[in-house]
């Protein structure tokens, strides 16, 4: 007789509703964000859950929203840990610069999470990626 167990594998499809706001506060005009990409973080390789080049400018920055769907996190693990890749030019001489932005952890759930981001890229202008 062969029983097998699953331990710690939550199979799940996990549905993900993201908006929010990106502020640049830097002197410069016209700045601009040209990309988000969601990723679920991981120990050996990131993945990439989808992205958006579609932002709405407000008076207090671009608003965006994505949705992205993912269907677990693998064995031993039982939360998404999710970040934002921006891809943008608020930086002090206008050049277009990718950064990194852990948002926070989400339960492995079978469902929609809803989850509002409001990101001020001035914060993260020492800690960033520079893409020519």
């Amino acid at each position: 007789m062969c029983i097998a167990f699953k331990l710690f594998d939550v199979d799940a499809t996990t549905r993900f509703h993201f908006n929010g706001t990106i502020i640049c506060r830097t002197p410069l005009e016209g700045s601009f964000v040209q990309m988000l990409a969601v990723y679920e973080d991981d120990l050996t390789s990131d993945d990439l859950l989808g992205a958006t080049t579609n932002f709405v400018r407000t008076e207090t920055g671009m608003a965006f929203s994505i949705d992205v769907t993912d269907d677990g996190d693998g064995a031993y693990d039982t939360d998404y840990e999710i970040s934002f890749l921006i891809k943008h030019n608020c930086t002090h001489n206008g050049e277009t610069i990718e950064t990194r932005v852990e948002v926070k952890s989400f339960p492995v759930v079978n469902g929609d999470l809803y989850h509002t981001e409001h990101v001020n890229l001035s914060r993260f202008l020492d800690n960033c990626i520079l893409k020519n």
